[in-house]
């Protein structure tokens, strides 16, 4: 993503950011990220910016992607649950990750940012993935990087993990106040597995 963001500024003359910068405005989706980056000043250079930057990030999304180490691992033993992933990613660039990666078979459902429903931190697409889970919001759980995934599980009226690896810094995750916070994959399954 730090390459298409820069990839975008640099088409249109504009300097180049750090990756730390970039990361810090990831997580609540293209439209704020191209809004942050490029600071358009009208409709059309907005739409002009993002279609330099999603037609770059379609071609490279899985240039530097791959699965967190263990994380296949605490998929395969999870596999018999109901799972779905919740993402303000584009639904083309979710599945084409997650097919990429041997991953989407581990889930039922991939939550998107198309169409209608409002994105993270709202809970709209945590409830809808429970939905389509045959779940409940008592028997549900929300894992995530990020304080927009802590701030969704919370309310949906759900569980939640936060998990150290990802885009939110360490602060941020903390001071979003998930019920835990796991710095390993493995912990995953300590958490989930006993609550049974």
């Amino acid at each position: 993503m730090a390459k298409a963001a820069n990839y975008t500024r640099n088409s249109l003359g504009l300097d180049i950011l750090s990756t730390g910068a970039i990361e810090k405005l990831v997580g609540q989706g293209i439209d704020y990220l191209i809004r942050n980056i490029c600071n358009p000043y009208d409709k059309n250079s907005f739409l002009n910016a993002k279609n330099i930057f999603l037609s770059y990030y379609s071609d490279h999304l899985l240039d530097n992607t791959k699965s967190i180490k263990g994380i296949p691992d605490v998929l395969e033993t999870l596999k018999h649950y109901p799972m779905a992933v919740v993402t303000n990613k584009l639904a083309s660039f979710a599945e084409k990750i997650l097919i990429n990666l041997k991953l989407r078979d581990y889930f039922m459902a991939v939550i998107a940012r198309d169409g209608t429903l409002r994105k993270k931190p709202y809970p709209d697409p945590l409830l809808l993935a429970i939905k389509r889970l045959n779940a409940t919001t008592k028997n549900a759980v929300m894992i995530g990087d990020s304080r927009f995934d802590i701030e969704a599980g919370r309310l949906a009226g759900v569980k939640t993990i936060g998990v150290s690896w990802g885009f939110g810094s360490p602060e941020e995750l903390m001071n979003a106040k998930p019920d835990a916070i796991v710095h390993i994959p493995e912990e995953l399954l300590t958490l989930l597995l006993t609550e049974q």
